[in-house]
């Protein structure tokens, strides 16, 4: 087990931000990146041979550099490497980054930190704020306190933070009573939706789940989003999805179940999952339109180990496992006070596209992880709050009962633990992974 590392105070000297070949911080690459998309990209540069100005393209066409990179789709570092090298591959790999994007291995610096919201209105401080792990302090320096405030025409003062996945952060924004507004935006690189407010009849009340389905989760990279709301009416549960692609909300289909306690969700091939104690809510939001009054939905049942504790939306959250599968990440405690995680998942013979009529499967006891720096008296003491899945990085926190207090992060690869903060109770939690995406785009822009 890896020593326990603590993140560096606020006030402490950190280290220069990442700079990637010196074209700034992390944070100012990733928003020149998106700038240089939507203004078109640089021109492309003349070489000099035999004392005659020619350009590249005379030497190799685009699509054909495009080709050869697409053939190095299962190596991601190989074509960092290649970009790295040469400006105009840079771009070439730039402009499939999506595709490409996807072959980067598990990288635990993604998960900057985590965003949360506190309803203090005495001290004057307005929110959302930001807590970044001790990658996040590397990678952002001084601009990881001002996250948000490159979201571009939107004023996020006293927003609340509902969702976030892939670099997205979805946002409540205050508006009127009896209305909810939402955002979708990339604090990376500013970019942000504001959703059509629901109102009215179409309002879903004080209490509301939000899942989030991103380009990255289906088997095609696609550049739009869909967002699903479950909420509770007086006598049935409603969904409510929204398609950025159509730039609307669809119709409000019921969900064959009454849901409640629903933990933050996870996607998967087109699918969204909700975990509900012992079971995971399923709804597909790829294919259909967004006017179709029906949305695939089910339920998955999983039998629950007698070691874990009795309710299990306060000790496991749902992610998807490094080879794409469906699975949990619980925490218990074994007859010495110490605190264990463990991951089960279906196996592969149930990921297919018939996922919906599997059941879970636990995984091999070999695969508990024991946090031997903590000794805890009570179950009550530990709560999961959220994993992110590309970092393969497990948020979660021990309370009274525990020998040691506050916000923890456990990677799940390399077992390295650390300690972010020595509260231990939050609202409005929603971790933040940075988008592959945009991470590798940060990579590989010319400086």
């Amino acid at each position: 087990m890896a020593p326990l590392r603590r993140a560096p105070a606020a006030n402490a000297t950190r280290s220069e931000p990442y700079t990637g070949g010196g074209g700034g911080s992390l944070l100012s690459r990733c928003r020149r990146a998106r700038r240089a998309v939507l203004d078109g990209g640089d021109e492309e540069q003349p070489l000099e041979e035999h004392g005659v100005q020619v350009t590249t393209s005379a030497l190799l066409h685009d699509d054909a550099l495009a080709a050869v990179f697409a053939r190095l789709r299962d190596d991601g570092p190989a074509v960092v490497r290649c970009a790295v090298a040469c400006r105009r591959w840079a771009r070439v790999v730039f402009q499939d980054a999506a595709a490409l994007s996807r072959a980067l291995p598990p990288l635990g610096a993604l998960a900057l930190g985590f965003f949360h919201r506190e309803d203090d209105g005495n001290n004057g401080r307005t929110g959302p704020f930001f807590v970044p792990t001790t990658s996040g302090s590397r990678l952002l320096g001084s601009t990881a306190s001002s996250l948000l405030d490159g979201v571009h025409g939107i004023d996020l003062d006293r927003s609340r933070p509902v969702a976030s996945r892939n670099g997205r952060l979805v946002l409540e924004l205050p508006v009127r009573e009896g209305s909810l507004g939402l955002c979708v935006c990339d604090p990376m690189t500013g970019a942000a939706d504001v959703l059509p407010p629901l109102s009215g009849d179409d309002w879903p009340g004080g209490y509301y789940a939000c899942a989030l389905l991103t380009g990255d989760d289906v088997d095609s990279p696609v550049s739009y989003f869909r967002l699903l709301l479950v909420y509770n009416r007086r006598d049935f549960t409603a969904l409510r999805r929204y398609a950025s692609d159509t730039g609307s909300w669809g119709p409000e289909p019921r969900p064959t179940c009454w849901l409640r306690h629903m933990a933050p969700a996870t996607a998967l091939r087109g699918v969204v999952y909700f975990s509900v104690d012992r079971h995971a809510f399923g709804v597909r939001l790829d294919g259909a339109s967004a006017s179709s009054h029906k949305l695939e939905q089910h339920i998955i049942s999983y039998v629950t180990p007698k070691r874990f504790p009795v309710s299990t939306s306060r000790y496991s959250v749902t992610g998807v496992s490094p080879d794409g599968r469906l699975y949990k990440v619980a925490m218990y405690l074994v007859a010495n006070k110490t605190v264990a995680v463990q991951t089960f998942s279906l196996r592969n013979e149930a990921c297919n596209h018939d996922i919906f009529t599997k059941r879970w499967e636990e995984q091999e006891w070999s695969k508990a992880i024991r946090l031997d720096q903590f000794d805890v008296t009570r179950a009550t003491a530990m709560a999961c709050w959220w994993y992110s899945e590309k970092s393969r990085v497990l948020f979660f926190t021990l309370g009274e009962g525990s020998s040691v207090r506050g916000t923890f992060t456990l990677n799940m690869e390399t077992q390295a633990l650390e300690k972010v903060a020595d509260r231990d109770s939050w609202t409005n939690f929603c971790g933040y992974e940075m988008g592959r995406e945009v991470y590798f785009k940060s990579l590989v822009f010319p400086p």
